[in-house]
């Protein structure tokens, strides 16, 4: 089942002006969370980051079905939040275990003709589209991927 986390860790002032996102999480659905960053550990852990020894979370989740069969492994691209948990979302919220997820969107128009945001880089590609190029600038097909991150929570 998806569950809100009990206690989101303030974003670090100086980190979220390094990352780029000065707003805290985005609270989409219980258990669902946009950031504008790639580190939800940060806001989860009690110590900041890292999620190891004696947090809550586990970041590297194991699921009944293997990597690579067309379902989403604790971590990839998707193209939506909604397209995510319409496709996939159906056995996260039917478990008795607990999971919440991060959505951080990549737009195509911040990125550059020369390197910039490719798809091998961030996980299986769950979505419903068909990457043709290896990086989303290039796409014909793409606006805004969102990369996912799955948590699970350990307790």
């Amino acid at each position: 089942m998806l569950i809100d986390p009990e206690n989101l860790r303030a974003p670090d002032p100086v980190l979220a002006v390094i990352a780029g996102s000065g707003a805290g999480p985005i609270r989409l659905a219980e258990g669902q969370y946009e950031i504008g960053h790639f580190s939800f550990d940060m806001l989860l852990s009690a110590r900041g980051g890292n999620l190891a020894g004696g947090d809550l979370w586990s970041d590297h989740p194991e699921f009944p079905w293997g990597y690579g069969e067309g379902k989403p492994d604790c971590y990839g691209v998707c193209d939506s939040p909604v397209q995510f948990m319409d496709d996939h979302g159906a056995w996260l919220n039917e478990t008795d275990r607990k999971f919440c997820i991060s959505f951080t969107p990549i737009h195509k128009a911040e990125q550059g003709p020369d390197g910039g945001w490719r798809w091998h880089k961030w996980g299986a590609y769950v979505g419903r589209g068909t990457p043709t190029y290896e990086y989303l600038y290039d796409e014909p097909d793409f606006e805004t991927v969102y990369c996912f991150h799955i948590y699970e929570r350990t307790d």
